[in-house]
């Protein structure tokens, strides 16, 4: 099975949600939330409960922020996160 990239991973993602860009800069947003949350927790390397606590407050950021920019942003980073954490738990 192929792994995909980070890239492929955060394109999946947008057409999975069914994101439809109205702007590239939109699109742009939504992918780049999704890569930062994964490279940083790449990067960083967490245990499952700290993991679970950033997500806990990209979701509490998503439910409170009234801005687009942010909602994109948190949604790709939740997403992100998760999948390090599902691929944390099958590599274990």
């Amino acid at each position: 099975m192929k792994q995909e990239t980070l890239e492929e991973a955060a394109e999946n993602y947008a057409n999975k949600k069914g994101h439809i860009p109205t702007t590239e800069l939109e699109d742009a947003i939504f992918k780049q939330g999704f890569l930062d949350g994964a490279k940083w927790q790449q990067e960083k390397m967490y245990s499952e409960q700290e993991i679970d606590s950033v997500i806990s407050d990209f979701k509490h950021d998503l439910k409170e922020s009234t801005s687009t920019y942010v909602k994109q942003h948190c949604e790709g980073a939740i997403f992100g996160l998760e999948r390090l954490k599902q691929f944390k738990e099958d590599n274990k």
